[in-house]
C-alpha cells in the first residue's frame, strides 16, 4: 500500500517530471498529477486524490487498471 504523505512520494513526481521533461517531446500539455495507484476507472495520485479515468493515452490500453483477469493474464505470461 502506498502511502501519500511519506516524503518520498513528493519527491518522486519533481524527479518524474524533469526527466519527462528532457526526455518526452512535448506534443500535449501534462497534467500535474503522479498516478501512484490505479483500479478499475479510478487512479490516485502520490497525494491520495482519487480521479476518474476516462482518458486513453498513446500507447495504452482502455481495459482499466488493475483489472484480476489481466493481472493473472500478464503474470502468467510473464513467468512463463
Amino acid at each position: 500500500s502506498h502511502d501519500p504523505q511519506e516524503p518520498d512520494a513528493l519527491l518522486k513526481y519533481d524527479t518524474i517530471k524533469s526527466a519527462d521533461d528532457q526526455f518526452v517531446y512535448g506534443t500535449y500539455r501534462r497534467q500535474p498529477a503522479l498516478f501512484v495507484q490505479g483500479a478499475g476507472s479510478t487512479l490516485w495520485d502520490n497525494r491520495g486524490e482519487a480521479y476518474l479515468d476516462l482518458l486513453s493515452g498513446i500507447g495504452v490500453n482502455s481495459l482499466g487498471h488493475c483489472h484480476p483477469a489481466l493481472v493473472a493474464a500478464i503474470t502468467r505470461q510473464a513467468q512463463g
